[in-house]
């Protein structure tokens, strides 16, 4: 079982024993489901009140297009992305990981199947969510591995590929709450640095430490033998 401190420790240690490729990386991942569009919105929704009847009714059908062109963005390449960086992390871990890492789902002929199983994580959360707000809050923990998997296993059957995820957060996700936590006084600090702490420590940080979870996550997984 992982511990917190320990794994945060070998996460700062990771990202910055390769600094740079670590900082692409996470880079890449904070924009690979188009949050900035989402960023885009909610300051429109601010503005809003103050525009003409035409500039609004501009921008509303701009932001709908927008909507659909980030769909599509999100389930054939975000989501894609995501799965890249996640195996960059998991092999930094251990090995001085390569950028083209990031974009090794792309090249794999599991590539489909990559993008099908990371909609339908996407899609049992968002339904999750829809009927209450803790099943879907529950559902975003219980398949937090699901991406790191499919880094290492791009061809596994989405039922496996869930259960594998909810087995290894079987007990953990309370802890896994924690840890996010337990990166609030750094993600403060990001905010007052307009987001330039987070780029260059923080989001690589954070996202070294949840590889060496499922590092973990995977030892004890074929320690206990639900997994080969």
């Amino acid at each position: 079982m992982w511990n917190r401190v320990e794994v945060k420790q070998r996460g700062k240690v990771a990202f910055k024993r390769n600094y740079g490729p670590s900082l692409l990386a996470a880079f890449v991942l904070l924009f690979s489901t188009g949050t900035f569009l989402e960023n885009g919105r909610q300051i429109f929704l601010r503005v809003e009140p103050y525009l003409s009847y035409d500039v609004s009714v501009m921008l509303s059908k701009v932001f709908l297009l927008g909507n659909i062109v980030v769909a599509v963005y999100a389930i054939f390449l975000g989501h894609v992305l995501e799965v890249g960086c996640c195996l960059f992390f998991t092999r930094n871990q251990s090995e001085q990981a390569e950028p083209g890492h990031i974009l090794a789902a792309f090249h794999s002929e599991n590539y489909m199947n990559i993008v099908k199983i990371q909609f339908l994580k996407n899609l049992k959360i968002v339904l999750w969510t829809f009927v209450f707000i803790v099943p879907g809050i529950i559902k975003m923990y219980e398949y937090a591995m699901v991406p790191y998997i499919l880094a290492e296993n791009p061809g596994m059957e989405s039922k496996d590929v869930f259960k594998i995820s909810k087995n290894m957060m079987m007990g953990r996700k309370l802890d896994f709450f924690v840890m996010g936590l337990s990166f609030l006084g750094w993600q403060i600090l990001s905010l007052l640095t307009l987001g330039i702490l987070g780029i260059f420590y923080v989001n690589p940080y954070i996202q070294a430490t949840i590889a060496e979870i499922y590092v973990s996550n995977k030892a004890n997984a074929l320690q206990e033998g639900y997994i080969q």
